[in-house]
Protein backbone atom coordinates (compact mmCIF):
# COMPACT_ATOMS: atom_id res chain seq x y z
CA UNK A 1 0.00 0.00 0.00
CA UNK A 2 1.26 3.70 -0.56
CA UNK A 3 3.32 4.89 2.34
CA UNK A 4 0.92 7.98 2.97
CA UNK A 5 -2.42 5.22 3.20
CA UNK A 6 0.06 3.57 6.14
CA UNK A 7 0.73 6.57 7.96
CA UNK A 8 -3.18 7.53 7.88
CA UNK A 9 -4.04 3.81 8.80
CA UNK A 10 -1.40 4.45 11.90
CA UNK A 11 -2.88 7.78 12.58
CA UNK A 12 -6.58 6.85 12.32
CA UNK A 13 -5.98 3.74 14.73
CA UNK A 14 -4.25 5.74 17.31
CA UNK A 15 -7.33 8.30 17.47
CA UNK A 16 -10.19 5.62 18.00
CA UNK A 17 -12.37 6.99 16.66
CA UNK A 18 -13.29 4.49 13.54
CA UNK A 19 -13.91 0.58 13.54
CA UNK A 20 -11.75 -1.61 11.38
CA UNK A 21 -14.53 -1.43 8.83
CA UNK A 22 -14.17 2.04 8.46
CA UNK A 23 -10.42 2.55 8.76
CA UNK A 24 -10.26 -0.37 5.60
CA UNK A 25 -12.74 1.62 3.34
CA UNK A 26 -10.75 5.26 4.04
CA UNK A 27 -7.53 3.97 3.44
CA UNK A 28 -8.57 1.22 0.76
CA UNK A 29 -7.27 -1.76 3.04
CA UNK A 30 -8.28 -4.90 4.34
CA UNK A 31 -10.01 -4.82 7.50
CA UNK A 32 -8.48 -7.26 8.67
CA UNK A 33 -5.20 -6.13 7.90
CA UNK A 34 -5.97 -2.92 10.07
CA UNK A 35 -6.86 -5.39 12.85
CA UNK A 36 -3.11 -6.32 12.38
CA UNK A 37 -1.65 -2.85 12.72
CA UNK A 38 -4.11 -2.13 15.67
CA UNK A 39 -2.74 -5.28 17.59
CA UNK A 40 0.93 -4.02 16.60
CA UNK A 41 -0.17 -0.66 18.33
CA UNK A 42 -1.48 -2.24 21.27
CA UNK A 43 1.77 -3.83 22.41
CA UNK A 44 4.19 -0.91 21.05
CA UNK A 45 2.06 2.24 21.62
CA UNK A 46 2.89 5.15 20.07
CA UNK A 47 1.72 8.95 19.52
CA UNK A 48 0.57 11.01 16.85
CA UNK A 49 3.37 13.02 16.45
CA UNK A 50 5.63 10.11 17.06
CA UNK A 51 4.03 8.75 13.77
CA UNK A 52 4.05 11.76 11.66
CA UNK A 53 7.88 12.08 12.66
CA UNK A 54 9.50 8.83 11.64
CA UNK A 55 9.47 7.26 8.69
CA UNK A 56 7.95 4.50 7.02
CA UNK A 57 10.39 2.03 6.91
CA UNK A 58 11.38 3.11 11.02
CA UNK A 59 7.68 2.73 11.42
CA UNK A 60 7.72 -0.77 9.83
CA UNK A 61 10.59 -1.78 11.93
CA UNK A 62 9.55 -0.51 14.82
CA UNK A 63 5.89 -2.61 15.21
CA UNK A 64 8.00 -5.69 13.38
CA UNK A 65 5.85 -4.67 10.61
CA UNK A 66 8.24 -6.53 7.47
CA UNK A 67 6.84 -4.90 4.07
CA UNK A 68 4.89 -7.65 1.91
CA UNK A 69 6.78 -8.68 -1.31
CA UNK A 70 4.24 -9.10 -3.49
CA UNK A 71 4.80 -9.72 -7.25
CA UNK A 72 5.16 -6.69 -9.20
CA UNK A 73 3.28 -8.53 -12.30
CA UNK A 74 0.51 -11.01 -13.45
CA UNK A 75 -0.29 -12.92 -15.75
CA UNK A 76 -2.42 -10.35 -17.35
CA UNK A 77 -5.88 -11.61 -19.06
CA UNK A 78 -7.25 -10.63 -22.79
CA UNK A 79 -9.13 -7.78 -21.21
CA UNK A 80 -11.21 -7.20 -24.34
CA UNK A 81 -12.06 -10.66 -24.84
CA UNK A 82 -13.22 -10.80 -20.81
CA UNK A 83 -15.31 -7.27 -21.62
CA UNK A 84 -17.30 -9.36 -24.63
CA UNK A 85 -17.72 -12.19 -22.50
CA UNK A 86 -18.99 -10.12 -20.14
CA UNK A 87 -21.59 -8.83 -22.41
CA UNK A 88 -22.67 -11.23 -24.89
CA UNK A 89 -22.75 -14.32 -22.96
CA UNK A 90 -26.47 -14.57 -20.74
CA UNK A 91 -25.76 -15.00 -16.70
CA UNK A 92 -22.13 -14.34 -16.87
CA UNK A 93 -20.59 -13.21 -13.99
CA UNK A 94 -16.97 -12.21 -12.76
CA UNK A 95 -16.52 -14.89 -10.49
CA UNK A 96 -16.49 -17.51 -13.51
CA UNK A 97 -14.50 -15.41 -15.51
CA UNK A 98 -11.95 -15.11 -12.62
CA UNK A 99 -11.97 -18.94 -11.96
CA UNK A 100 -11.06 -19.86 -15.65
CA UNK A 101 -8.25 -17.23 -15.88
CA UNK A 102 -6.85 -18.53 -12.62
CA UNK A 103 -6.80 -22.02 -13.44
CA UNK A 104 -4.74 -21.07 -16.72
CA UNK A 105 -2.68 -18.36 -15.47
CA UNK A 106 1.37 -18.92 -13.39
CA UNK A 107 0.83 -15.94 -11.09
CA UNK A 108 -3.01 -14.79 -11.02
CA UNK A 109 -4.43 -11.84 -9.43
CA UNK A 110 -6.82 -11.85 -6.51
CA UNK A 111 -10.38 -11.89 -7.14
CA UNK A 112 -10.30 -8.13 -5.59
CA UNK A 113 -8.00 -7.22 -8.36
CA UNK A 114 -9.07 -9.28 -10.87
CA UNK A 115 -12.71 -7.45 -10.76
CA UNK A 116 -11.47 -3.95 -10.19
CA UNK A 117 -9.61 -3.88 -13.29
CA UNK A 118 -12.09 -5.26 -15.14
CA UNK A 119 -14.50 -2.59 -14.70
CA UNK A 120 -11.92 -0.37 -15.50
CA UNK A 121 -11.42 -2.03 -18.97
CA UNK A 122 -15.29 -1.85 -18.82
CA UNK A 123 -15.50 1.64 -18.65
CA UNK A 124 -13.03 2.60 -21.24
CA UNK A 125 -14.61 0.47 -23.69
CA UNK A 126 -14.78 2.12 -27.08
CA UNK A 127 -17.11 5.04 -27.85
CA UNK A 128 -20.96 4.07 -27.71
CA UNK A 129 -23.80 5.79 -29.70
CA UNK A 130 -26.40 7.19 -27.61
CA UNK A 131 -29.66 6.85 -29.87
CA UNK A 132 -31.97 9.83 -30.24
CA UNK A 133 -35.29 8.37 -29.92
CA UNK A 134 -37.91 10.81 -31.92
CA UNK A 135 -41.38 11.27 -29.76
CA UNK A 136 -43.97 9.10 -30.98
CA UNK A 137 -41.80 7.36 -33.20
CA UNK A 138 -41.62 3.99 -31.90
CA UNK A 139 -42.25 1.44 -29.02
CA UNK A 140 -40.72 -1.85 -28.18
CA UNK A 141 -42.17 -4.82 -27.76
CA UNK A 142 -41.59 -8.23 -26.26
CA UNK A 143 -42.34 -11.23 -23.90
CA UNK A 144 -40.54 -11.63 -20.41
CA UNK A 145 -38.48 -14.77 -19.86
CA UNK A 146 -39.59 -14.23 -16.03
CA UNK A 147 -42.96 -15.83 -15.95
CA UNK A 148 -46.03 -14.97 -13.51
CA UNK A 149 -47.93 -18.14 -12.11
CA UNK A 150 -51.37 -18.79 -11.46
CA UNK A 151 -52.65 -21.29 -9.13
CA UNK A 152 -56.04 -23.15 -9.23
CA UNK A 153 -58.18 -22.09 -6.64
CA UNK A 154 -59.35 -25.91 -6.33
CA UNK A 155 -56.74 -27.97 -7.22
CA UNK A 156 -53.68 -26.06 -5.93
CA UNK A 157 -52.15 -26.70 -9.25
CA UNK A 158 -49.87 -24.00 -10.54
CA UNK A 159 -48.86 -23.15 -14.56
CA UNK A 160 -47.11 -19.87 -16.23
CA UNK A 161 -48.72 -17.56 -18.17
CA UNK A 162 -46.65 -14.86 -20.22
CA UNK A 163 -46.16 -10.84 -19.75
CA UNK A 164 -46.00 -8.90 -21.97
CA UNK A 165 -43.52 -5.92 -22.04
CA UNK A 166 -44.01 -2.22 -24.17
CA UNK A 167 -41.90 0.72 -24.27
CA UNK A 168 -42.11 3.92 -25.58
CA UNK A 169 -38.74 5.28 -27.48
CA UNK A 170 -38.57 8.59 -26.43
CA UNK A 171 -40.24 8.59 -22.80
CA UNK A 172 -39.53 5.42 -22.20
CA UNK A 173 -42.89 4.74 -20.87
CA UNK A 174 -43.79 1.28 -19.69
CA UNK A 175 -46.54 -1.09 -20.51
CA UNK A 176 -47.19 -4.56 -18.99
CA UNK A 177 -49.88 -7.18 -18.79
CA UNK A 178 -50.06 -10.80 -18.79
CA UNK A 179 -51.77 -13.19 -21.21
CA UNK A 180 -52.49 -17.22 -21.34
CA UNK A 181 -49.38 -17.75 -24.19
CA UNK A 182 -47.20 -16.38 -26.95
CA UNK A 183 -50.09 -17.35 -29.57
CA UNK A 184 -51.04 -14.19 -32.46
CA UNK A 185 -54.05 -13.85 -30.36
CA UNK A 186 -52.83 -13.22 -26.93
CA UNK A 187 -49.84 -11.06 -29.01
CA UNK A 188 -52.41 -9.08 -30.62
CA UNK A 189 -54.25 -8.56 -27.73
CA UNK A 190 -51.46 -7.72 -25.95
CA UNK A 191 -51.06 -4.84 -28.10
CA UNK A 192 -54.74 -3.39 -28.36
CA UNK A 193 -54.23 -3.10 -24.18
CA UNK A 194 -50.98 -1.30 -25.06
CA UNK A 195 -52.25 1.20 -27.44
CA UNK A 196 -55.17 1.85 -25.23
CA UNK A 197 -52.68 2.72 -22.02
CA UNK A 198 -51.16 4.80 -24.31
CA UNK A 199 -53.97 6.59 -25.62
CA UNK A 200 -52.55 6.26 -29.02
CA UNK A 201 -50.23 4.75 -31.79
CA UNK A 202 -46.42 5.05 -32.47
CA UNK A 203 -45.32 5.22 -35.98
CA UNK A 204 -43.63 1.98 -35.96
CA UNK A 205 -43.50 -1.29 -34.02
CA UNK A 206 -39.94 -3.14 -33.36
CA UNK A 207 -40.84 -6.60 -31.80
CA UNK A 208 -38.58 -9.73 -31.28
CA UNK A 209 -38.96 -12.29 -33.99
CA UNK A 210 -41.70 -14.44 -32.54
CA UNK A 211 -43.73 -16.69 -34.39
CA UNK A 212 -46.79 -14.54 -33.50
CA UNK A 213 -45.36 -11.54 -35.41
CA UNK A 214 -42.80 -12.81 -37.75
CA UNK A 215 -42.77 -16.24 -39.90
CA UNK A 216 -39.95 -15.97 -41.77
CA UNK A 217 -37.44 -13.01 -40.88
CA UNK A 218 -35.20 -11.05 -42.79
CA UNK A 219 -32.73 -13.50 -43.31
CA UNK A 220 -34.81 -16.39 -44.57
CA UNK A 221 -34.04 -17.11 -48.15
CA UNK A 222 -37.83 -15.43 -49.40
CA UNK A 223 -37.68 -12.76 -47.32
CA UNK A 224 -39.36 -11.59 -44.23
CA UNK A 225 -42.79 -12.31 -43.85
CA UNK A 226 -45.04 -11.48 -41.17
CA UNK A 227 -47.59 -12.62 -39.09
CA UNK A 228 -51.31 -12.15 -41.09
CA UNK A 229 -52.96 -11.88 -38.38
CA UNK A 230 -50.57 -9.40 -36.57
CA UNK A 231 -50.35 -7.61 -39.82
CA UNK A 232 -53.42 -6.77 -40.05
CA UNK A 233 -53.74 -5.52 -36.46
CA UNK A 234 -50.96 -3.21 -37.30
CA UNK A 235 -52.68 -1.90 -40.57
CA UNK A 236 -56.06 -1.65 -38.26
CA UNK A 237 -54.26 0.80 -36.11
CA UNK A 238 -51.88 2.55 -38.61
CA UNK A 239 -48.83 0.88 -37.31
CA UNK A 240 -45.74 -0.72 -38.83
CA UNK A 241 -43.91 -3.12 -37.85
CA UNK A 242 -39.89 -3.25 -37.98
CA UNK A 243 -38.64 -6.49 -36.82
CA UNK A 244 -35.34 -6.78 -34.99
CA UNK A 245 -32.71 -7.92 -36.98
CA UNK A 246 -31.66 -11.87 -36.11
CA UNK A 247 -28.49 -11.60 -33.64
CA UNK A 248 -28.73 -7.65 -33.29
CA UNK A 249 -29.87 -7.43 -29.86
CA UNK A 250 -28.96 -3.60 -29.83
CA UNK A 251 -32.10 -3.03 -32.03
CA UNK A 252 -34.30 -3.52 -29.50
CA UNK A 253 -31.88 -2.45 -26.10
CA UNK A 254 -34.93 -0.18 -24.98
CA UNK A 255 -37.19 -3.13 -24.15
CA UNK A 256 -34.83 -4.78 -22.93
CA UNK A 257 -33.97 -2.44 -20.30
CA UNK A 258 -37.75 -2.21 -19.38
CA UNK A 259 -37.97 -5.85 -19.47
CA UNK A 260 -35.18 -6.26 -16.84
CA UNK A 261 -37.33 -3.01 -14.94
CA UNK A 262 -40.20 -5.01 -14.78
CA UNK A 263 -38.24 -8.40 -13.65
CA UNK A 264 -37.13 -6.43 -10.44
CA UNK A 265 -40.08 -3.93 -9.59
CA UNK A 266 -42.95 -6.28 -10.35
CA UNK A 267 -42.10 -9.97 -11.53
CA UNK A 268 -39.96 -10.63 -8.16
CA UNK A 269 -42.51 -8.44 -5.68
CA UNK A 270 -45.40 -10.13 -7.35
CA UNK A 271 -43.99 -13.68 -7.13
CA UNK A 272 -44.48 -13.96 -3.22
CA UNK A 273 -48.68 -13.28 -3.82
CA UNK A 274 -51.13 -15.43 -5.02
CA UNK A 275 -53.36 -15.14 -7.65
CA UNK A 276 -55.92 -17.56 -9.70
CA UNK A 277 -56.89 -15.50 -12.21
CA UNK A 278 -55.51 -13.40 -15.32
CA UNK A 279 -57.69 -10.43 -14.85
CA UNK A 280 -56.17 -10.50 -11.13
CA UNK A 281 -52.77 -10.65 -11.78
CA UNK A 282 -53.69 -7.67 -14.39
CA UNK A 283 -54.49 -5.37 -11.70
CA UNK A 284 -51.91 -5.97 -9.41
CA UNK A 285 -49.75 -5.30 -12.04
CA UNK A 286 -51.12 -1.86 -13.43
CA UNK A 287 -50.55 -0.86 -9.60
CA UNK A 288 -47.00 -1.32 -9.75
CA UNK A 289 -46.38 -0.44 -13.37
CA UNK A 290 -47.74 3.46 -11.93
CA UNK A 291 -45.03 3.44 -9.37
CA UNK A 292 -42.24 2.38 -12.07
CA UNK A 293 -43.78 4.91 -14.49
CA UNK A 294 -44.33 7.75 -11.82
CA UNK A 295 -40.49 7.23 -10.08
CA UNK A 296 -38.52 10.00 -10.81
CA UNK A 297 -35.33 9.43 -12.87
CA UNK A 298 -31.87 10.72 -11.63
CA UNK A 299 -30.38 10.83 -15.01
CA UNK A 300 -33.08 13.27 -16.32
CA UNK A 301 -33.16 15.79 -13.90
CA UNK A 302 -35.85 13.93 -11.60
CA UNK A 303 -38.28 13.68 -13.54
CA UNK A 304 -40.60 10.61 -13.99
CA UNK A 305 -41.32 8.97 -17.34
CA UNK A 306 -44.79 9.26 -17.10
CA UNK A 307 -43.96 13.41 -16.70
CA UNK A 308 -41.96 13.23 -19.94
CA UNK A 309 -44.89 11.27 -21.33
CA UNK A 310 -47.31 13.47 -20.84
CA UNK A 311 -45.30 16.94 -21.83
CA UNK A 312 -42.95 15.21 -25.09
CA UNK A 313 -45.11 12.54 -26.41
CA UNK A 314 -48.50 12.03 -25.93
CA UNK A 315 -49.00 15.18 -28.29
CA UNK A 316 -46.85 13.17 -31.00
CA UNK A 317 -49.06 9.60 -30.90
CA UNK A 318 -51.39 9.26 -33.42
CA UNK A 319 -54.91 9.12 -32.23
CA UNK A 320 -56.57 5.54 -31.75
CA UNK A 321 -59.05 4.44 -34.24
CA UNK A 322 -63.10 4.77 -33.67
CA UNK A 323 -63.28 0.97 -33.55
CA UNK A 324 -60.63 -1.34 -31.66
CA UNK A 325 -59.25 -4.33 -33.69
CA UNK A 326 -60.76 -7.14 -33.45
CA UNK A 327 -58.92 -10.98 -33.76
CA UNK A 328 -61.24 -11.95 -36.62
CA UNK A 329 -60.96 -15.51 -37.87
CA UNK A 330 -60.81 -15.87 -41.48
CA UNK A 331 -64.23 -18.35 -42.67
CA UNK A 332 -64.11 -18.52 -46.43
CA UNK A 333 -64.01 -15.97 -49.80
CA UNK A 334 -66.96 -16.01 -51.44
CA UNK A 335 -68.60 -14.41 -54.60
CA UNK A 336 -71.25 -11.30 -54.24
CA UNK A 337 -74.20 -12.63 -55.43
CA UNK A 338 -76.97 -10.49 -57.09
CA UNK A 339 -78.75 -9.54 -53.89
CA UNK A 340 -75.61 -8.05 -52.54
CA UNK A 341 -76.67 -10.15 -49.48
CA UNK A 342 -73.44 -12.98 -48.32
CA UNK A 343 -74.77 -15.82 -46.59
CA UNK A 344 -73.20 -17.37 -43.06
CA UNK A 345 -74.16 -19.80 -40.99
CA UNK A 346 -77.79 -19.39 -42.81
CA UNK A 347 -78.08 -15.76 -42.15
CA UNK A 348 -77.05 -12.78 -45.02
CA UNK A 349 -75.13 -9.60 -44.11
CA UNK A 350 -75.09 -6.65 -46.70
CA UNK A 351 -72.02 -5.54 -49.08
CA UNK A 352 -72.01 -2.78 -51.12
CA UNK A 353 -73.91 -3.10 -53.99
CA UNK A 354 -71.06 -2.20 -55.70
CA UNK A 355 -69.53 -5.70 -55.55
CA UNK A 356 -71.76 -7.39 -56.87
CA UNK A 357 -69.80 -11.13 -59.03
CA UNK A 358 -66.74 -9.89 -56.94
CA UNK A 359 -65.01 -11.64 -54.31
CA UNK A 360 -64.79 -11.21 -50.49
CA UNK A 361 -63.30 -12.63 -47.68
CA UNK A 362 -65.74 -13.37 -44.72
CA UNK A 363 -64.53 -13.45 -41.50
CA UNK A 364 -65.76 -13.55 -37.96
CA UNK A 365 -65.72 -13.45 -34.27
CA UNK A 366 -68.06 -14.29 -31.41
CA UNK A 367 -69.52 -10.50 -31.82
CA UNK A 368 -69.37 -9.31 -35.17
CA UNK A 369 -69.34 -10.80 -39.02
CA UNK A 370 -66.59 -8.63 -41.13
CA UNK A 371 -66.40 -8.32 -44.61
CA UNK A 372 -62.89 -7.16 -46.74
CA UNK A 373 -62.54 -6.59 -50.45
CA UNK A 374 -58.71 -6.56 -51.68
CA UNK A 375 -57.90 -6.33 -47.60
CA UNK A 376 -59.87 -3.46 -47.23
CA UNK A 377 -63.17 -3.32 -44.71
CA UNK A 378 -66.53 -2.77 -46.68
CA UNK A 379 -68.45 -4.41 -44.05
CA UNK A 380 -69.67 -4.85 -40.57
CA UNK A 381 -72.56 -6.09 -38.77
CA UNK A 382 -73.47 -7.82 -35.61
CA UNK A 383 -73.94 -11.30 -35.46
CA UNK A 384 -77.06 -12.92 -36.34
CA UNK A 385 -78.25 -15.41 -34.11
CA UNK A 386 -81.00 -18.26 -35.57
CA UNK A 387 -81.47 -18.51 -39.17
CA UNK A 388 -83.04 -17.07 -41.53
CA UNK A 389 -82.56 -13.18 -41.02
CA UNK A 390 -80.90 -10.29 -42.53
CA UNK A 391 -79.02 -7.55 -41.88
CA UNK A 392 -79.38 -5.29 -44.20
CA UNK A 393 -77.47 -1.72 -44.17
CA UNK A 394 -78.65 1.47 -46.01
CA UNK A 395 -76.04 2.63 -47.73
CA UNK A 396 -74.82 -0.96 -49.41
CA UNK A 397 -78.08 -0.59 -50.82
CA UNK A 398 -78.92 1.21 -54.37
CA UNK A 399 -81.20 4.28 -54.54
CA UNK A 400 -84.32 2.06 -55.54
CA UNK A 401 -83.87 -0.01 -53.23
CA UNK A 402 -83.17 2.51 -50.34
CA UNK A 403 -86.41 4.35 -51.42
CA UNK A 404 -88.97 0.97 -51.29
CA UNK A 405 -87.09 0.45 -47.59
CA UNK A 406 -87.73 4.03 -46.57
CA UNK A 407 -91.70 3.80 -48.02
CA UNK A 408 -92.11 0.82 -46.32
CA UNK A 409 -90.94 1.89 -42.88
CA UNK A 410 -93.00 5.71 -43.65
CA UNK A 411 -96.01 3.27 -43.72
CA UNK A 412 -96.56 1.75 -40.50
CA UNK A 413 -95.47 4.88 -38.86
CA UNK A 414 -97.33 7.66 -40.44
CA UNK A 415 -100.20 5.52 -40.94
CA UNK A 416 -101.07 4.08 -37.22
CA UNK A 417 -100.29 7.75 -36.12
CA UNK A 418 -103.23 9.22 -38.25
CA UNK A 419 -105.73 6.04 -36.93
CA UNK A 420 -107.31 6.30 -33.22
CA UNK A 421 -104.79 6.02 -30.38
CA UNK A 422 -105.43 2.15 -29.69
CA UNK A 423 -104.46 1.12 -33.50
CA UNK A 424 -101.26 3.43 -33.31
CA UNK A 425 -100.39 1.94 -30.15
CA UNK A 426 -100.97 -0.99 -31.14
CA UNK A 427 -98.25 -1.09 -33.90
CA UNK A 428 -95.86 0.38 -31.98
CA UNK A 429 -96.11 -2.15 -28.98
CA UNK A 430 -95.86 -5.02 -32.28
CA UNK A 431 -92.66 -3.30 -33.25
CA UNK A 432 -91.60 -3.34 -29.59
CA UNK A 433 -92.38 -7.08 -29.24
CA UNK A 434 -91.20 -8.51 -32.36
CA UNK A 435 -88.42 -6.19 -33.06
CA UNK A 436 -88.70 -6.82 -36.91
CA UNK A 437 -89.69 -3.32 -38.93
CA UNK A 438 -90.96 -5.61 -42.04
CA UNK A 439 -93.35 -7.79 -40.33
CA UNK A 440 -94.47 -4.69 -38.42
CA UNK A 441 -95.04 -2.93 -41.97
CA UNK A 442 -97.01 -5.87 -43.00
CA UNK A 443 -99.30 -5.80 -40.11
CA UNK A 444 -99.78 -2.19 -40.67
CA UNK A 445 -101.30 -2.71 -44.34
CA UNK A 446 -102.93 -5.54 -43.23
CA UNK A 447 -105.30 -3.52 -40.10
CA UNK A 448 -105.48 -1.28 -43.07
CA UNK A 449 -107.52 -3.41 -45.49
CA UNK A 450 -109.30 -4.62 -41.86
CA UNK A 451 -110.78 -0.67 -41.26
CA UNK A 452 -111.36 -0.69 -45.04
CA UNK A 453 -113.68 -3.66 -45.29
CA UNK A 454 -114.93 -3.50 -42.00
CA UNK A 455 -115.10 0.00 -40.97
CA UNK A 456 -112.94 1.27 -37.90
CA UNK A 457 -114.64 1.06 -34.87
CA UNK A 458 -114.53 -2.36 -34.98
CA UNK A 459 -110.45 -2.55 -35.30
CA UNK A 460 -109.76 -0.22 -32.70
CA UNK A 461 -112.52 -2.20 -30.46
CA UNK A 462 -110.44 -5.20 -31.24
CA UNK A 463 -106.55 -3.49 -31.35
CA UNK A 464 -107.68 -2.57 -27.22
CA UNK A 465 -108.67 -5.69 -26.38
CA UNK A 466 -105.08 -7.03 -27.92
CA UNK A 467 -103.46 -4.53 -25.73
CA UNK A 468 -105.32 -5.19 -22.50
CA UNK A 469 -105.66 -8.92 -22.62
CA UNK A 470 -102.32 -10.26 -24.51
CA UNK A 471 -99.76 -7.38 -24.61
CA UNK A 472 -96.84 -9.97 -24.51
CA UNK A 473 -98.12 -11.54 -27.79
CA UNK A 474 -100.09 -9.19 -30.48
CA UNK A 475 -100.72 -11.67 -33.20
CA UNK A 476 -102.42 -9.80 -36.45
CA UNK A 477 -103.99 -13.02 -36.64
CA UNK A 478 -105.73 -12.69 -33.18
CA UNK A 479 -107.46 -9.67 -34.64
CA UNK A 480 -108.62 -10.74 -37.31
CA UNK A 481 -110.19 -13.82 -35.57
CA UNK A 482 -112.06 -11.16 -32.96
CA UNK A 483 -113.62 -9.27 -35.90
CA UNK A 484 -114.73 -12.23 -37.70
CA UNK A 485 -116.53 -13.75 -34.22
CA UNK A 486 -117.06 -9.85 -32.59
CA UNK A 487 -118.80 -11.55 -29.66
CA UNK A 488 -115.47 -12.87 -28.47
CA UNK A 489 -114.39 -9.18 -27.78
CA UNK A 490 -116.68 -9.19 -24.47
CA UNK A 491 -115.18 -13.00 -23.98
CA UNK A 492 -113.15 -12.89 -20.14
CA UNK A 493 -109.94 -14.46 -20.17
CA UNK A 494 -108.17 -16.52 -18.03
CA UNK A 495 -105.44 -15.89 -15.66
CA UNK A 496 -103.25 -16.76 -17.99
CA UNK A 497 -104.39 -13.91 -20.52
CA UNK A 498 -106.13 -17.06 -22.94
CA UNK A 499 -109.59 -17.05 -23.80
CA UNK A 500 -112.13 -19.07 -21.77
CA UNK A 501 -114.57 -20.55 -24.08
CA UNK A 502 -117.10 -21.88 -21.89
CA UNK A 503 -117.83 -18.44 -20.60
CA UNK A 504 -120.29 -17.73 -23.67
CA UNK A 505 -121.53 -21.19 -24.84
CA UNK A 506 -125.06 -21.58 -25.71
CA UNK A 507 -125.12 -24.95 -24.00
CA UNK A 508 -124.45 -23.30 -21.08
CA UNK A 509 -127.59 -23.30 -18.59
CA UNK A 510 -126.75 -20.98 -15.37
CA UNK A 511 -128.99 -21.28 -12.12
CA UNK A 512 -131.91 -18.74 -13.79
CA UNK A 513 -132.47 -21.96 -16.21
CA UNK A 514 -133.63 -23.67 -13.59
CA UNK A 515 -135.13 -21.55 -11.78
CA UNK A 516 -133.19 -21.47 -8.44
CA UNK A 517 -131.78 -18.43 -6.72
CA UNK A 518 -128.87 -18.00 -4.22
CA UNK A 519 -130.10 -17.96 -0.23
Amino acid sequence: MPDMDFKKALRLIVMEDLSNVAIGRVCDIHRTTVGKYRSKLRNRPLSLAEIDELTVDALRDLLDLKRELLPTTWTEPDWDLMARRMSSEKGMVMTVLHNEYARQSEVPMSYTRFCRKLKAHLKKRGPIMRQVRIAGEEAFVDFSGKRPELTDPETGKKRHVELFIGALGHSRLIFATAVPDQSAQSWIKAHVAMFDYFGGTPKYIVPDNLKAAVIHPRSHARGQVLNAAFDRAMQHYGVTPLPARVGNPQDKGLVEQSVLHVKRWITLPLSRQTFHSIPEINRAIGIELDRINDKPMRRLGGRSRRQIFEEEERSRLRALPHRPFRNLQHIRSVRVPEDYHVEYRGNFYSVPHELIGKTVDLFEDQEVVSLFHVRRRVAIHPQLQGVGKVSTLRHHQPDNHRFHGDHRHRYFNTWGRYQAKPIDRYLRLHLAVWKNPNATDKCARKLAELVDHHGEEIVVQAADWVLTHCPDAPHIRRIERLIAQPARIETPVKADGTEDPSANHKNIRGASYYGRTDT
